[in-house]
């Protein structure tokens, strides 16, 4: 039960910490979409090294 509780923690913590800091926030868009924004302005450089891309 507690190892649930510390998993979403990190994950949500993560996840508005994206939000914040790509300033995704300011685009207008709400719930997934907002999240999909944050971690495709965050990892941009990532997705395009990978080799699964």
């Amino acid at each position: 039960m507690t190892q649930t509780f510390i998993d979403t923690l990190v994950v949500v913590s993560m996840t508005g910490l994206a939000i914040v800091v790509t300033g995704a926030w300011q685009s207008g868009t709400n719930g997934a979409p907002l999240t999909a924004l944050a971690f495709s302005r965050g990892l941009s450089g990532a997705a395009s090294s990978s080799p699964w891309a």
